[in-house]
């Protein structure tokens, strides 16, 4: 088992290397550093896929991410663009699941597992996935009792989207 990190009541991360200084350390530079997000790796390849989605059904790529708002919505979807998403909707709000029952989302990813949650309170038609990463697992148990899915990749998620409409 890893450290925990609780920046508060509702969020909870483990990781394996690091100290809680070190994690706190490490959350401050990302929130001070404009571009930080721009330079990860993406989580998928299925670009394409993703972009065809788009064309199919109303897509929305929603950030919780706070770095220079409103910079960061500029930030993602330019991001997104370059991984060859021709026109992103991208919202930015900490109030993922309130958000996808005001647009009566179908479908929603996130690895935040209280998103997920608060996602399937507001609208009980979604069908709302956590995607599974080492700081997320301490949650993934109370996800799937809850009636909740986990899926381990983005392309694991499409195929449910592509499979079940």
């Amino acid at each position: 088992m890893g450290r925990t990190y609780a920046p508060d009541a509702h969020h909870a991360y483990e990781f394996d290397d690091l100290s809680p200084q070190e994690l706190i350390a490490a959350w401050r530079t990302v929130a001070t550093t404009p571009w930080w997000w721009w330079k990860l790796p993406p989580l998928t390849d299925c670009w394409a896929r993703i972009d065809a989605l788009t064309k199919e059904r109303p897509v929305y790529f929603v950030t919780a991410r706070n770095v220079g708002t409103p910079e960061v919505l500029f930030q993602t979807a330019s991001w997104l663009r370059c991984m060859g998403v021709e026109n992103p909707c991208v919202i930015r709000t900490e109030m993922k699941g309130i958000l996808a029952g005001v647009l009566r989302a179908g479908w929603m990813l996130d690895d935040e597992p209280s998103h997920i949650h608060a996602a399937r309170e507001e609208h009980t038609g979604i069908t709302a996935v956590l995607l599974a990463r080492p700081y997320n697992r301490l949650a993934q148990g109370d996800v799937i009792h809850s009636g909740g899915h986990i899926v381990s990749s983005v392309e694991q998620f499409l195929g449910m989207v592509q499979t079940r409409g």
